[in-house]
């Protein structure tokens, strides 16, 4: 058997759930505080998009947990800042 530290992480888990994972360091969610320094998104307006639907979050006892995938997706859709010029 190989010692854990020679382990990669493909050997541990299941494909699917390793190809859902960006990252095995990066939380599968993350509280509102941190969910707003990792995205940039200010915390009134997080808790705007999370009540649109448009960022998904969910309840573990008091705590609001807001999904790392969701905020991922919800930054890739917004457009450009400064789209390209054609010319």
């Amino acid at each position: 058997m190989k010692p854990i530290s020679s382990l990669d992480p493909r050997d541990i888990l299941p494909s699917a759930l390793y190809a859902a994972a960006p990252s095995l360091t990066e939380p599968v969610a993350m509280t509102v505080p941190h969910a707003v320094q990792f995205s940039g998104i200010g915390r009134s307006r997080l808790y705007e998009l999370m009540n649109a639907g448009q960022i998904e979050a969910v309840k573990a006892g008091n705590r609001t947990l807001v999904l790392t995938a969701s905020i991922r997706a919800y930054l890739a859709d917004l457009p450009a800042a400064f789209p390209k010029r054609e010319g």
